[in-house]
């Protein structure tokens, strides 16, 4: 497999960002994030209000009009006047301009929380290479993708980009959810020689295995604690084993645990890359029926920040100090 199997072909920016503490997320949350999304749920919620007028305005013409008609007709042709004038006024209210509230509402909150952090953001990813995640096994394979809320700059001397992800696979009568989460693409100060794949099983592994140049296999830690969560494979398994250092083990549980989902991750050319699996707890943090300082709306989106930001600081990718990380 090629080494920059996993590299966008998007070359990344490199915004220098700081850590994003809670105090100061709530604080951006509360006095300026909150007021504008009420504001936008006003908004819509007017135009649904002036969207049911017409349409039963719509209605009442359709009646006036066939009614007068077939008063001064008295054809039934009179009826069929007022059905049309009605389905005008139901076409001219199709067309009218209708912003998409979700979209809006992800705009108002991360934007204002990527500028904290001094990084960069996008509503909708100019490309995403989610087919490299699905060959070193980090998400099944998939026929259909959706991508957006594009995070993106550096930490501590790593360059990144993170997108969220909606994979699904065709079925007979409807489409099924392969992935919904978290892609990552991390630029390391190294280039590997093989392929290393931190993952929870083969599961997805054994579909794309022939696509390796050299099969993976499995690698043998010793390290029971370890490998009840994780499993190794490598097409280098004396490299894997310099990666996957006793102290790099205990990093990743201690990442895992704290982002409280499940993570994969392939070491490949001068890239990490890795997957955080939101499954069901991908909350839909735009539902404009949620209160806008419902907590689970900065909570969801601090997830975002927390999966960059605490994977360079627990695994402590900074090239200029001294690391567990081999680089």
């Amino acid at each position: 497999m090629n080494d920059k199997a996993a590299e966008s072909d998007q070359t990344l920016p490199a915004h220098s960002g700081v850590r994003l503490d809670t105090e100061t997320a709530v604080n951006i949350y509360n006095e300026g994030i909150a007021p504008r999304l009420i504001e936008l749920v006003k908004k819509s919620r007017a135009r649904k209000r002036s969207d049911e007028l017409t349409w039963i305005a719509s209605i009442g013409i359709a009646l006036v009009v066939g009614s007068l008609a077939y008063l001064a007709t008295g054809a039934i042709n009179g009826l069929l006047l007022g059905v049309l004038a009605g389905g005008g006024a139901q076409w001219a209210l199709s067309k009218r301009p209708r912003p998409d509230i979700r979209l809006a509402m992800r705009q108002e909150i991360y934007k204002p929380l990527c500028d904290a952090a001094g990084i960069s953001y996008a509503l909708a990813p100019m490309q995403s290479n989610a087919e490299s995640f699905a060959s070193f096994g980090l998400v099944g394979s998939f026929d259909n993708s959706r991508f957006e809320n594009q995070l993106a700059g550096s930490y501590k001397g790593i360059v990144f980009l993170q997108t969220d992800a909606m994979l699904t696979q065709n079925g007979a009568e409807h489409a099924s959810i392969v992935f919904n989460g978290l892609l990552s693409v991390f630029e390391l100060p190294r280039r590997f020689q093989g392929q290393t794949l931190v993952l929870k099983n083969d599961e997805h592994l054994q579909k794309v295995a022939e696509a390796f140049q050299a099969p993976p296999e499995r690698v043998e830690l010793g390290d029971w604690t370890f490998e009840q969560s994780f499993e190794i494979y490598a097409t280098d398994p004396e490299e894997a084993r310099a990666i996957i250092t006793p102290v790099l083990r205990g990093q990743l549980l201690a990442l895992q645990q704290m982002l409280g989902f499940d993570i994969q991750l392939a070491f490949t050319g001068t890239t990490m890359i890795m997957s955080v699996d939101l499954k069901a707890n991908a909350f839909d943090i735009t539902d404009p029926d949620w209160p806008a300082n419902d907590p689970r709306r900065l909570h969801t989106a601090l997830t975002r920040f927390q999966a960059i930001f605490e994977t360079l600081d627990v695994l402590q990718l900074n090239p200029q100090r001294k690391s567990s990380f081999p680089i």
